[in-house]
């Protein structure tokens, strides 16, 4: 399944800030950001590159793009054939199950080439770190998850840096941002896409991430039920405590019916969602679920 790469309006108000270095870097076919406060130009620079290296690695490992990775591998390989990985590739896949097991199949990762999309034609084994297709022809794809799981694998190489306040940013379409207890975060401006002049709403990210998944470039995100792609929404974001959650439900949100992610929100009270319906006019056509927390909206 693969999400939506375009700038869903993310961006960090830096007036608001006190003084930080800002780091930039190219993976995933797109540009990572990292921000760092509280610590010297020299020591903040060591701590995104060292981050960046893990990122390489992530690339090297998930992407379906660049040969020999665990991806390809696993998508090259006969029905039936075990295939080593990395671990953290198998703990990405197993999540990525888990998550179709939530979304009730709204999110998914493996599929047949032009035949739809499915989730039960892979078997993965955390124990011999395997993956193995169970159905010839069956393709994975981590594009609706891989950003997100980068940006928290990121996320932990800064805190093993003692890094205690920074925001990272995918893409401007995955984004995350943490500071000291007493600090009520980072100040994030989300407008909107059909109009990045129109504010939707500000918020503070501590400890939190948001995600986006839009249309902008026409449809491309396929119903994994329907096999049917998706126009009836114009975008979703979803915020959730962790990147790679965020990343997958806003993907999943452009799925789900408005009914389904009410429940879902319900049901996972840490996580909330708002739609953009699709609207031949310039007016919002804006639906919220769950609870969006420290948020000022501006619609």
């Amino acid at each position: 399944m693969t999400a939506a790469d375009a700038n869903l309006g993310f961006r960090c108000i830096d007036k608001c800030r006190e003084k930080f270095f800002r780091f930039s870097h190219l993976a995933m076919a797109t540009t990572f950001e990292i921000l760092i406060s509280g610590h010297n130009q020299k020591y903040a620079r060591q701590a995104a590159n060292d981050a960046f290296t893990k990122l390489n690695h992530i690339e090297n490992r998930l992407s379906m793009f660049i040969e020999n990775s665990d991806i390809s591998r696993i998508n090259s390989a006969e029905k039936g054939q075990k295939v080593i990985i990395d671990i953290e590739t198998c703990k990405c896949l197993c999540y990525a199950v888990e998550l179709n097991r939530l979304t009730q199949g709204a999110f998914d990762i493996a599929f047949y080439a032009g035949k739809g999309l499915t989730s039960d034609k892979l078997n993965i084994d955390i124990q011999s770190c395997t993956a193995e297709k169970l159905q010839q022809g069956v393709k994975v794809d981590l594009g609706g998850i891989g950003k997100g799981w980068a940006v928290d694998e990121i996320i932990d190489n800064l805190k093993q840096w003692k890094i205690t306040n920074a925001f990272v940013n995918a893409g401007s379409s995955t984004i995350y941002g943490f500071a000291p207890g007493y600090d009520k975060g980072w100040p994030v401006k989300i407008s909107n896409p059909k109009n990045n002049k129109k504010l939707l709403f500000h918020s503070f990210l501590n400890g939190l991430a948001i995600a986006g998944s839009g249309l902008q470039f026409g449809p491309h995100i396929t119903n994994p039920k329907t096999t049917r792609e998706i126009d009836e929404k114009f975008a979703a974001w979803s915020i959730a405590p962790d990147a790679t959650t965020a990343d997958a439900l806003s993907t999943a949100f452009m799925v789900m019916e408005p009914a389904q992610i009410e429940e879902f929100c319900e049901k996972n009270v840490d996580t909330a969602s708002m739609i953009m319906l699709k609207s031949e006019t310039d007016q919002n056509v804006i639906m919220h679920f769950g609870q969006w927390p420290n948020m000022e909206q501006k619609l």
